[in-house]
């Protein structure tokens, strides 16, 4: 009850002489607008106003996500330790009252921190309910910017024109194709060449479109060239590169190298 009463007395002040004597105009607004219809919140002295501002920055200060990490179980115990050994905080609680004797000065380093250890509860209450929130839609999120990107991953892999689709196109030029090739660059640029075709099939096409090429060159230079090329033509130069029925002699099939084959006819005569 004597803590009540030190609180009545000292910190508690009506708001008709609050707003004839405070310097913080301002912050009685904010208590107004807040008001219950039975106006159930009481107003503060200027100097309780000030003592829970710095309250609330250590709040902020000691329970964050970053001391979360580090502290894990033991945030919310080490805090309040922290806080209600702070002397700055603990001596401006000490100065809102008017202390007569040791008795009633213990008794508001008692009440010092009681209040600070509900204050922090509540403030981590409210911190852990926002981190959960927060977490659950960031996991939400990660899980629909994967589920777009493997969406997106699938669009480019429908677009690309495989090489045994090519070589079964019979249009003239094939020209089919490569208007699909076309459409390709023109949705992805030469990155969706390089992504999705593997380097031999990008020197295949590169043949195909007499793009000149060195066998250093990696994907991303195949792809830049050929990309050029697709764009500027209006078929396949070289559609025979592609052919499925084209074949090609090689030293081995030469005619000149085929063996001689040497047939003897064998007679028998009959004997009498």
């Amino acid at each position: 009850m004597k803590k009540v009463l030190l609180l009545q007395n000292n910190v508690i002040i009506p708001s008709q002489i609050l707003r004839e004597t405070t310097k913080k105009p301002e912050t009685l607004n904010v208590t107004e607008s807040r008001q219950f219809r039975e106006h159930g919140l009481l107003n503060i002295s200027d100097g309780a106003y000030e003592f829970f501002m710095l309250l609330e920055q250590q709040r902020v200060d000691q329970i964050n996500s970053v001391r979360l990490s580090q502290q894990g179980p033991d945030l919310i115990k080490d805090s309040i330790e922290d806080v209600t050994k702070n002397e700055v905080l603990q001596t401006k609680f000490l100065n809102l009252f008017c202390l007569d004797d040791n008795g009633d000065k213990a008794m508001v380093l008692e009440l010092y921190r009681e209040v600070v250890i509900r204050y922090l509860k509540m403030g981590a209450g409210q911190f852990l309910r926002d981190f959960r929130k927060d977490y659950q839609l960031q996991k939400t999120f990660a899980h629909r910017k994967s589920l777009m990107q493997k969406k997106e991953k699938a669009n480019k892999k429908k677009l690309k024109v495989h090489i045994p689709h090519i070589e079964q196109d019979t249009s003239k030029g094939k020209k089919l194709s490569h208007l699909r090739l076309q459409a390709l660059v023109a949705k992805l640029n030469a990155e969706g060449l390089r992504s999705l075709y593997q380097k031999k099939e990008l020197q295949k096409l590169c043949d195909a479109y007499n793009v000149r090429y060195l066998s250093r060159w990696n994907k991303g230079n195949l792809a830049n060239d050929l990309a050029q090329a697709i764009v500027q033509n209006e078929a396949i130069p070289a559609p025979q590169v592609l052919s499925f029925y084209r074949s090609e002699l090689s030293g081995e099939d030469h005619v000149n190298s085929v063996p001689v084959i040497r047939i003897r006819r064998l007679c028998y005569g009959s004997t009498s």
